[in-house]
């Protein structure tokens, strides 16, 4: 499946003095490929504006076509929105593909930590030599999940835990440099004090289901499912759409006791299902090692009213966010972490393909030839340098020096002072 098409619009309120209109978005379909189907998903709105889908090109349609999108944003209303396009080849086993479904290339089976978040009561977190504090018996949930996605996004496998730190009972690390990570990487993942209030905030009863009349004049907190839908959403969605894995924290109970704040969650969320309103997100949980089939699900359809969510436990969740998460590199690991995406066209679309730490030349990639063919790309991990000949001749210069760019979402390369579709090697660097 090849995405051909990724634009975003706004309308109403400051963005335009007209109350309605349509949307026409034009298309290229590659040579060989077929349309497939397009998706409209709405970013934000407010005060009742609205945009859907009227006219797309058929399936199987080749050569080039027209969309066709119209809003409505009648008193002062206001709406974003987000259509995506897709083409694939002319054959039966790409046709199949539901354009519904996007998934990075994380499994817990492979990914994720092979035991369970039980763990011995321990202290896992260090203040000076070997003085700790805490109990790692109620759960070291988010040092998992970072620590997994740390190891995924530099390109590394998970580290085996050497026998003598394995716990009997619970088959979890006990002690060891593993514990270590996980344990630091928990703390990380508590983004003190912002991440910490994010969860205080949210599980407070007080905290609204619903939207109400001072809410939609932005004199009160937006309802848990605009939180949801409106906000976090499409944060989730463009990570999980560039190949990114994105950490999730679930608000489990409602209460205002900080005593309680241990009953919440953290999980990975590693693609996404989106059939119409109904959303599928596709979860790695450190409580179900090894299991593939662990699922999120709602109706992103009217978040304006109370959101039921249905988690794989079938126990409560009430709201659900993406933390602060940033990429460390994993312990005892010796070489120059990097994982980048390459994407052929601008906005992350057209065919991509996934470089772990250097390419010599593009041309010769084990997925293709992708020489001259960069217009946008995301940076994973570490940070890269890029040259405009093979074998690292020729760097890519910025105000005198190389280029280096660190971990991040570059639409346009030529925003960068790269010309369109000149890479030619890359590789990443200790700077």
């Amino acid at each position: 499946m090849t995405k051909i098409l990724n634009e975003t619009h706004q309308h109403g309120f400051f963005f335009s003095t007209e109350s309605q209109g349509n949307d026409l978005l034009k298309i290229a379909i590659p040579p060989d490929e077929i349309f497939h189907s397009c998706r409209l998903t709405i970013l934000d709105s407010h005060f009742g504006g609205s945009a859907k889908l009227v006219s797309s090109p058929s399936f199987g349609q080749v050569g080039s076509g027209e969309i066709v999108v119209s809003w409505l944003c009648s008193d002062n209303a206001e709406v974003k929105y987000q259509l995506e396009a897709f083409s694939c080849p002319n054959n039966a086993e790409a046709k199949a593909i539901p354009v519904t479904r996007q998934m990075t290339d994380f499994l817990p089976s492979r990914n994720g930590w092979p035991f369970d978040n039980s763990f011995e009561a321990v202290p896992p977190f260090k203040l000076i030599g070997e003085l700790r504090y805490g109990d790692a018996s109620k759960g070291l949930c988010g040092g998992m999940v970072y620590a997994a996605l740390d190891y995924f996004l530099a390109g590394l496998n998970l580290p085996q835990v050497a026998d003598p730190d394995i716990s009997v009972r619970y088959k979890s690390p006990l002690h060891g440099p593993i514990f270590d990570y996980l344990s630091k990487r928990l703390f990380n993942s508590f983004d003190i004090p912002a991440g910490v209030w994010n969860y205080i905030e949210l599980m407070n009863p007080s905290f609204p289901d619903f939207q109400t009349s001072k809410s939609r004049l932005l004199m009160a907190p937006r309802n848990r499912a605009w939180r949801m839908v409106r906000q976090e959403w499409p944060v989730i969605k463009t990570k999980l759409d560039t190949g990114q894995p994105c950490p999730l924290g679930l608000i489990r109970i409602k209460s205002s006791e900080l005593s309680r704040l241990g009953e919440n969650h953290q999980v990975l969320a590693y693609g996404y299902d989106l059939k119409d309103d109904d959303l599928t997100l596709f979860i790695y949980d450190p409580n179900f090692h090894n299991n593939d089939n662990v699922t999120l699900k709602l109706n992103i359809g009217n978040p304006e009213r109370k959101t039921s969510i249905n988690y794989f436990d079938n126990k409560p969740v009430e709201c659900f966010f993406q933390p602060n998460y940033t990429f460390t590199m994993p312990p005892d690991s010796n070489i120059v972490p990097g994982r980048i995406i390459l994407f052929e066209d601008e906005n992350f679309c057209g065919k991509s393909i996934d470089v772990m730490r250097e390419q010599s030349d593009l041309s010769v990639h084990k997925a293709g030839n992708f020489d001259n063919c960069t217009s946008s790309f995301v940076i994973l991990s570490g940070k890269w340098s890029f040259y405009l000949k093979a074998s690292y001749d020729t760097p890519v210069m910025h105000k005198g020096s190389p280029l280096v760019l660190a971990p991040g979402s570059y639409a346009k390369v030529s925003d960068l002072g790269i010309l369109d579709n000149e890479i030619t090697s890359l590789k990443a660097v200790n700077k």
